[in-house]
């Protein structure tokens, strides 16, 4: 770990938490109280909502405040509770925030919409607003698919200096964009990544932490692998790489994440359309994936 980096609103993993849904497809909040507490149990200290993951686009206004609900009503102190504020409430952000706020959200995820990065005072005026409704802190959500690499990593200097600007979040950026963010911006800035097939690259670069999806079923392994990138033991690494790899890739978005949650016997329903729930061919691959890894002594459950 990087000396002197502020380790920021989380250390190490947050799980970015799916929605489950009953089969009449309406939230389903006992749940997700119950993945809720047995991710703390498995010692996770903080969740991210309202992500792609979560199927964010997809959930209406008052199912969005039942979700944040009831996962503050369970984490009690006990986690930290993050909400995406994404481009889909950007003409509700005020009172998105107020409302996130109320319900004892520790914290703001701020993806920066295209339109106020096309220039930095643009989005300096944007964060500022935020800044202005809330006594939370923000991270700021950068992502490169999205955005173009026009925006300077030097223009994040002055939206970092804000107040309660706490870090950065970055996903779909090469790594010498990150190298030159990690070098420009004050320590005082902690650094997060929702790219989490790159969790030992980041870690041993110093991020604080990831966001994590497939800690939605693999809790205590991606913590593992984010401690043994922080202690930088890259032999125990080289031998897990493997798994590592299938793992990332067979659940990479939020149908197969669902899809395997499902498989192990954690009924979370399917995904919402436009999404569509794994061929059934993909499915079986998952399941053997599974299966060949719960019988695998890389990752003890101890």
């Amino acid at each position: 770990m990087k000396e002197g980096v502020n380790m920021g609103v989380f250390n190490r993993i947050a799980v970015a938490l799916v929605t489950p849904f009953n089969t009449l497809g309406e939230v389903d909040s006992k749940r997700l109280q119950q993945l809720v507490e047995w991710h703390i149990h498995e010692g996770i200290e903080t969740f991210l909502l309202n992500s792609i993951t979560a199927e964010a686009r997809s959930l209406q206004d008052e199912e969005l405040q039942e979700v944040i609900s009831s996962v503050v009503s369970v984490a009690q102190g006990r986690a930290k509770v993050i909400v995406a504020l994404d481009e889909g409430h950007v003409a509700t952000a005020a009172q998105f925030i107020i409302d996130a706020e109320i319900s004892g959200v520790d914290a703001i995820l701020l993806s920066m919409p295209d339109v106020f990065l096309s220039d930095a005072s643009g989005a300096r005026q944007y964060v500022e607003y935020v800044v202005d409704h809330t006594n939370m802190p923000i991270i700021l959500h950068f992502d490169g698919m999205q955005h173009s690499y026009d925006y300077d990593a030097l223009d994040f200097l002055p939206l970092v200096e804000l107040p309660r600007v706490s870090g950065v979040n970055v996903t779909n950026v090469d790594l010498e964009y990150v190298n030159n963010l990690v070098n420009l911006l004050p320590e005082s800035c902690a650094f997060y990544s929702s790219d989490e097939h790159l969790l030992v690259p980041y870690m041993a670069m110093g991020f604080a932490g990831v966001f994590s999806s497939v800690a939605n079923l693999y809790p205590k392994v991606v913590q593992q692998l984010a401690s043994l990138a922080e202690q930088e033991d890259y032999a125990a690494l080289r031998s897990q790489a493997r798994t590592i790899f299938l793992l990332n890739e067979a659940l990479s978005d939020v149908a197969g994440i669902k899809a395997a949650l499902n498989i192990t016997g954690i009924s979370v329903g399917d995904v919402r359309l436009p999404l569509t729930k794994k061929p059934t061919e993909v499915t079986r691959y998952i399941k053997d994936l599974l299966e060949e890894i719960e019988a695998d002594a890389l990752f003890p459950t101890d």
